[in-house]
């Protein structure tokens, strides 16, 4: 097959995200319709008249098995309702999303459904459209920082096709999933959602199914019936409690059968379903055989018998796990609680003489539908809406909030404090599927002993390139030290006779192998530290690095299984090699040649000034399925761009070697070629749309500046900086960057600053340096600090230097004036690895700033 390739201009994330989400809506549309039809296929078989008794008790068991077979077989993410595990994906959870998926949903919720099993398809449909959603991200290509709000919208797809509700799948994604009301977000979601209700409607898949005499009679409440629909909302809530409970307990018992498995499980919860509709008298039979009709019953005791056998048979099918949702339940059985309350409230008062006269009946059982929806979803808007847009009677709209609200009140005071509401907390989640410290952390771990000189540590940290070590004493972890305790040891002045446990930081914080991932970040983020070791007892078991925790996240929000399709290494597919006289190498990252000069002229500049080897490189990324070193990929633009830099390299007598990779993941090959090379600083770019930085910026570049085991230089060649192209033909390299501008805040202290500059203003013929303190209003001012580094940097530099010291609401805003008015070209930024996590500035310049931006992790 042919590659498909795109002109640039298509290529932006948000516009492809648009055109799925189009597509997202038709295909969940088309799923809802193949859904319906499927399970009323399968239903029409096992109601076939003339079907003998054993047949009519044997068949829905054997359909719950086959269903549950298939989903324990190859898809165990779809069990259970759906909206767990979207849920679960959407926080970053290991729960796939795709194609996969979506067909076993779609089977085994026909089968599921077509045992007679009482659940609905609208939780289904949210699963089938979300992994849909995730299986288009994978097919076309989305931006990573996209493919969350892609899913939410088919989610948001699938529950309008399910309802023909579109304005409630919206409001499912603001109000349960995602929580972002961004114009991306609510574009997305709408288009799919509205697309799929469109779909669903013209193919006619309805979900629930009115009587002529709701049709006909519209909602009516006049103020002496407010106190009842009131009632009506405390019974609701008090009900959904109930059920959620007894969701927890009918699970519970499943657990504690004898015979284990899904197959069996949904193969009992059918064969009681089918004999308790069997022993049912034939007229409340053909009632319950199609649950999902709502009708006013002849007398409020059928409704109340009918809300209880519901109730009963519901809890039993969702606790075994059936793929099948309880949205459409929780309407129905709030359809017959609002008739039984209203029905039996007419009774009571007609006992007593008292006439109470209630013209639309109908009112109350809208007004259950969503007050039980919103008790037992914690949902109150989702469910006024979806109640409405089902009957589009405005009349229904303040029986529904009134109701809505009240139970959901309720419901939520009911709730144990420790409790996390949940759509649909069905039994769909296993434990193991979640991120653990264990799975994360790096082992075995390499420790500094407490007594060691801190002239040994530092000569450790110089020759592995680490940022931190665990200290141990006698095999017991005491501390953790990392670069900036040695940068303020060194600023002290102290002797030489110090030792380790003099600068550590003691009793460091810790976490166990069991913690989730979630604590884990949130401890990096509350006490704002980069890493963290991972203890059994006192046993130090592993570490977990923010680097760690990105990557891990980055191959979830992939969307990639990564046990089935792990990354291989990259393979070397064209490389030349010079003579290797320096006393170093710096790696250089080529991809688009609209910057590729001034990366290689800054890249040149640096190699020169310390006598360093430029290994030039270039990454062609393929698919997760194809294996590298058997794909066949083009390396002639490629080759066009190293033969340069080879040019380049005699012309300035530096030893330049190249090599092209095919690989899986760009980060992953970065750091392999690092270590491959032993590599001692790596230079990479930011900019243009489709370059490899810029790409590397919104996928994986935080890994490489947190993992990197050397020093790294992100630079962004401003305007100035590329409009010198073609490079300058001197003998040595030099930079066009005249004016340059170095910020201080209380957000980038720049650590190692000096000695960086003296050796980059060795390239810049007559360089014009201005230094500048921004500070926030209402804040301590003190020009002490920009002093202390101008005299400092003054001393070094032998020349002047103008210092300004400037208050304003916004660091970033103030500086881009600055550059502005200054005529700055260049601004520079050195920040340790400790610092890079709770400094935003520098993603802020790079994104913002027309001017070059260097950014230097130490």
């Amino acid at each position: 097959m042919f590659p498909l390739r795109f002109p640039p201009r298509f290529a932006k994330a948000q516009q492809w995200a648009v055109l799925e989400a189009c597509a997202i809506g038709l295909v969940s549309g088309a799923s809802a319709f193949l859904l319906k039809l499927g399970a009323t296929g399968v239903q029409d078989l096992r109601d076939r008249p003339g079907l003998p008794l054993g047949l009519q008790l044997l068949l829905p068991p054997i359909l719950g098995a086959i269903a549950g077979w298939l989903v324990q077989r190859f898809a165990p993410e779809a069990e259970g309702s759906g909206i767990s595990q979207v849920q679960a994906a959407l926080s970053g959870s290991r729960i796939a999303l795709n194609l996969r998926v979506a067909i076993v949903k779609i089977a085994s919720t026909m089968l599921v459904l077509g045992s007679g099993l009482p659940l609905g398809r609208q939780g289904p449909t949210v699963q089938v459209g979300a992994s849909l959603a995730g299986q288009m991200s994978q097919w076309f290509p989305t931006s990573p920082d996209y493919r969350r709000q892609l899913i939410a919208s088919g989610a948001a797809a699938g529950l309008a096709a399910g309802f023909n509700a579109p304005l409630a799948g919206v409001m499912l994604v603001l109000e349960q999933l995602l929580h972002d009301v961004s114009s991306f977000t609510l574009g997305t979601a709408v288009l799919a959602a509205f697309i799929g209700a469109v779909v669903s409607g013209i193919l006619g898949s309805q979900s629930l199914s009115f009587s002529s005499e709701i049709v006909a009679a519209p909602a009516a409440l006049t103020v002496p019936e407010l106190p009842v629909v009131l009632l009506l909302g405390l019974l609701a809530g008090g009900l959904g409690i109930l059920f959620n409970r007894g969701l927890v307990f009918s699970q519970r018992c499943y657990e504690r059968l004898p015979v284990k498995g899904l197959p069996w499980r949904v193969a009992i919860a059918s064969g009681i379903s089918a004999l308790l509709l069997l022993a049912l008298p034939v007229a409340m039979r053909q009632g319950l055989s199609n649950p999902f009709t709502v009708t006013i019953p002849d007398s409020s005791t059928i409704a109340l018998v009918m809300l209880t056998i519901n109730f009963g048979l519901t809890l039993v099918a969702a606790g075994s796990g059936a793929s099948g949702g309880i949205f459409a339940p929780a309407l129905v059985l709030g359809s017959s609680l609002g008739l039984g309350v209203v029905l039996s409230i007419q009774a009571i008062f007609l006992q007593i003489g008292i006439p109470l006269r209630i013209d639309a009946p109908a009112t109350y059982a809208l007004a259950g539908m969503g007050a039980m929806f919103s008790a037992v979803t914690q949902g109150p808007i989702t469910a006024i809406v979806i109640v409405f847009e089902m009957t589009r009677d405005f009349n229904a709209v303040l029986p529904l909030m009134v109701a809505s609200i009240t139970a959901y009140g309720i419901a939520s005071l009911g709730r144990s404090p420790n409790q996390t509401p949940a759509p649909e907390s069905l039994p769909t989640l296993n434990s193991s599927l979640g991120l653990t410290a264990a799975q994360v952390m790096a082992s075995p771990v390499e420790t500094l002993e407490a007594n060691q000189l801190l002239t040994e540590v530092i000569q450790h940290f110089n020759r592995t390139h680490h940022r931190g070590f665990p200290v141990t004493q006698q095999g017991v972890l005491v501390g953790i030290v990392t670069s900036s305790d040695l940068d303020e040891h060194t600023l002290k002045g102290q002797d030489d006779t110090v030792r380790l446990q003099d600068v550590m930081t003691p009793h460091p914080l810790t976490v166990t192998p069991q913690d989730s991932l979630a604590h884990v970040l949130y401890v990096l983020n509350r006490y704002q530290i980069s890493r963290v070791p991972v203890v059994d007892g006192r046993k130090l078991v592993g570490i977990i690095t923010r680097a760690d925790i990105i990557r891990a996240e980055s191959e979830l929000l992939s969307g990639q299984d990564i046990a089935a399709a792990p990354i291989a290494p990259s393979y070397v597919a064209y490389e030349t090699r010079s003579p290797a006289t320096g006393q170093g190498r710096l790696l250089v990252l080529l991809a688009n040649p609209r910057t590729a000069q001034a990366l290689l002229q800054f890249a040149a500049g640096l190699a020169s000034l310390r006598n360093y080897e430029l290994e030039c490189l270039h990454l062609i990324p393929v698919s997760r399925e194809a294996d590298p070193s058997e794909t066949a990929v083009s390396t002639l633009g490629a080759r066009r761009m190293l033969q340069q830099a080879e040019r380049l390299g005699r012309r300035w007598h530096i030893p330049v070697h190249t090599q092209i990779r095919v690989c899986h993941d760009l980060s992953a090959a970065i750091l392999e070629t690092i270590s491959d090379r032993h590599i001692n600083e790596l230079v990479m770019g930011w900019g243009g749309g489709a370059s490899l930085a810029q790409r590397l910026f919104r996928e994986g570049v935080d890994q490489i500046l947190q993992q990197a085991p050397c020093r790294v230089v992100l630079i962004k060649p401003g305007s100035t900086f590329l409009a010198a192209a073609p490079l300058v033909q001197g003998d040595h390299p030099t930079l066009p960057l005249r004016h340059w501008l170095i910020p201080l805040s209380a957000q980038v202290p720049q650590t190692g600053l000096a000695e960086s500059l003296e050796q980059l203003l060795q390239l810049i013929p007559d360089p014009d340096l201005s230094l500048c303190q921004i500070d926030l209003p209402r804040q301590t001012v003190s020009a002490k600090r920009l002093h202390q580094l101008q005299r400092r940097l003054e001393s070094r530099l032998r020349q002047p230097i103008q210092a300004d010291l400037i208050c304003a609401r916004s660091v970033t805003s103030a500086l881009l004036d600055l550059m502005r008015s200054r005529g700055i070209e260049a601004v520079m930024l050195s920040l340790t690895l400790e610092q890079l996590p709770t400094t935003t500035l520098w993603k802020e310049l790079l994104a913002q700033a027309p001017q070059t931006v260097i950014v230097q992790r130490r």
